[in-house]
């Protein structure tokens, strides 16, 4: 991704800063945070030190000596102990940190072991295993992180995302009108345990954007949720709870949230989009098809900033780009820049001298404090 996309999609969420206060208190009807963020009637206050949440920067250029790595401008990276993942062309892609091509899951076809079209994926580091959704089988197949195949899971429905957990049992997320419409968890079979919570079935007001479901570590996911309950949820230690709630000035009508065309209801809708969560902060953009608030919560001091999207920031630095929301798991955080976003930097150009526009491109990783 282009990093003037990354500034004008999601950070522009480190652009001008809007109202906030400290919101740790609880409420009786919730046990979690409230944040307050206003979509309507905003007014200006501080802005948070981004490179304060940062341990460090890597910057890594991916390996392009083998052709079939070339990975161009994936929206699915997830940086693990010893390889970076990357979901491209129907496969996962494995690098080291070095930038090396290591090898790729990408198991086509209708034998044994193969799969028909990737829809999404997920890792779990305590066992070691890959997990492909198919789509067209509505399977999770699981490899080793050396290649081998482990295990068909059939699920029988449709899902939208998924969550590879410690026990290798998975939280599945839909939002889509089919048997289950809301979080559910099943086991290493494939049989449903429960149903962590619906989705209205006349809810239709979803802005199809990953991730909702995150890892914060290898035992908490978060899931980020749809707005007919404006909730952020943990599931830890076998169980769901609300972490986050929060409260815009919009309060959407039953036929606004039966509609799944948006734009029509500018200052009656919004959507969550842009959700990035570490142990350390939670990010997410509110948009009501007019104006674009990011909310950005500092779990160690409890306090939240709102940062409004009205201007492109002046600084174009790394380091501002670290909220960036597709690229996050257990506490890394990832943004792909090119070849001409190489050229504006010239840091980055004397770091990678041969870059070329036929050039994979390179990652950024934060580390989070």
């Amino acid at each position: 991704m282009k990093l003037e996309l990354s500034f004008s999609a999601a950070l522009l969420s480190a652009l001008l800063v809007y109202s906030c206060k400290s919101q740790s208190a609880q409420t009786d009807d919730f046990d979690g945070i409230i944040i307050e963020a206003p979509l309507l009637n905003e007014t200006p206050t501080d802005k948070p030190v981004f490179s304060d949440y940062i341990e460090s920067i890597d910057t890594i250029r991916l390996d392009d000596s083998v052709l079939e790595s070339y990975i161009g401008y994936s929206m699915n990276i997830k940086c693990a102990s010893d390889y970076i993942f990357i979901q491209y062309n129907s496969g996962v892609y494995l690098f080291d940190y070095q930038g090396k091509y290591v090898r790729r899951i990408n198991k086509i076809g209708r034998g044994h072991g193969e799969y028909l079209s990737m829809k999404c994926y997920d890792i779990q580091e305590e066992r070691k295993i890959v997990s492909i959704y198919d789509l067209q089988t509505a399977s999770i197949y699981e490899y080793s992180f050396n290649g081998d195949f482990v295990k068909k899971i059939p699920i029988s429905q449709y899902i939208c995302s998924f969550a590879a957990l410690s026990n290798g049992h998975y939280l599945l997320f839909n939002y889509e009108d089919v048997a289950i419409k809301g979080l559910f968890e099943i086991d290493n079979d494939g049989n449903v345990i429960r149903t962590l919570f619906e989705i209205p079935a006349y809810f239709k007001h979803v802005y199809h954007e990953e991730p909702f479901l995150i890892h914060l570590n290898n035992d908490v996911i978060s899931c980020r949720g749809l707005e007919d309950s404006n909730i952020i949820y943990h599931f830890e230690n076998d169980s769901l709870r609300p972490a986050f709630k929060i409260n815009t000035d919009i309060v959407m009508p039953r036929e606004v949230m039966e509609m799944s065309k948006l734009w029509d209801n500018m200052d009656r809708e919004y959507s969550k989009i842009l959700f990035c969560e570490t142990e350390r902060f939670m990010s997410v953009t509110l948009f009501n098809m007019d104006v674009w608030v990011t909310v950005f919560y500092d779990n160690k001091k409890n306090h939240l900033y709102r940062l409004h999207m009205s201007e492109y920031l002046k600084d174009n630095s790394l380091n501002d780009l670290f909220p960036y929301a597709h690229h996050t798991y257990n506490g890394r955080l990832a943004d792909v820049i090119d070849y001409e976003d190489i050229e504006k930097d010239e840091t980055l150009r004397k770091k990678f001298p041969d870059m070329t526009m036929e050039s994979n491109p390179v990652l950024v990783i934060y580390n989070i404090k």
